[in-house]
């Protein structure tokens, strides 16, 4: 009964997520706190990771920091209900949900504390993952790690944390092949423009822009072939920004 309801919860809420469709994601919303009243033991965290998620995707379509507020405390609540000794995957995999809600605040609404706790986070994910054993998991959390950096060092116009995040990232990107993880790359890749744009307003120099652009159009190029508006989207908004920053505004 438990996972038939989850099931149901996660159904509503992305079909609500993928239509921009309040009621669907106030359904999954119900389900969970009902879930969340009733969960016993081991149902605990899950219930704790789903009222989390649906208070998350709520959050990203309304003003004001209240849901995502939300799901950051049940994100913290479920992994300290896991134990990182018995249950490592498991105890990274909440660390990295933990870190995603940070950085979501941090980036909506510019709270730099949140930032560094996302940082937090996303390194204790890494001293699970390594490159060698869990190559994905490493890429993607080493991914959000950089890109929190980076942003985190642009807000406090920090060179020094950017180009740590581009030196992560060509990490990444050397690990990570083009035709195995489409989307993974071109997310990485996107990631290491925007992080080269940062520097570019942290510095005053407009040298890594002309990089930048192409490699936004690069990543572009892979999503074009994949089920990403989304990420395609944010992309070209990320592109057409970087092009008007180039010296005499190739895109003004």
């Amino acid at each position: 009964m438990f996972r038939a309801s989850v099931d149901l919860l996660y159904e509503k809420l992305e079909a609500g997520e993928k239509a921009g469709d309040p009621f669907d994601m106030l359904v999954a919303l119900e389900l969970a706190k009902a879930l969340y009243k009733r969960a016993k033991g081991g149902e605990l965290g899950q219930a704790q990771t789903s009222l989390g998620n649906c208070h998350q995707i709520i959050g990203q379509f309304r003003p004001g920091r209240k849901h995502l507020d939300l799901a950051a405390e049940l994100f913290a609540a479920a992994a300290k209900a896991v134990a990182r000794t018995k249950q490592p995957e498991n105890w990274a995999f909440s660390q990295h949900n933990l870190g995603g809600i940070q950085e979501l605040i941090g980036l909506r609404h510019r709270d730099g504390a949140m930032l560094k706790k996302a940082i937090k986070a996303y390194s204790a994910v890494l001293e699970v993952f390594n490159a060698q054993g869990s190559p994905l998991e490493w890429a993607n959390s080493t991914a959000a790690r950089a890109n929190v950096r980076a942003a985190l060092g642009r807000m406090t116009a920090e060179a020094a944390l950017i180009e740590t995040a581009l030196a992560d990232l060509d990490a990444v990107l050397e690990l990570l092949k083009q035709d195995e993880h489409p989307a993974e790359w071109a997310s990485a890749r996107a990631t290491r423009a925007l992080a080269r744009r940062h520097l570019a307003e942290v510095t005053g120099d407009a040298t890594p822009l002309a990089t930048a652009i192409a490699e936004f159009e690069q990543a572009d190029a892979v999503l074009a072939g994949l089920d990403a508006r989304a990420e395609r989207a944010r992309l070209q908004h990320n592109l057409g920004l970087t092009a008007l920053a180039l010296p005499g505004g190739r895109g003004a």
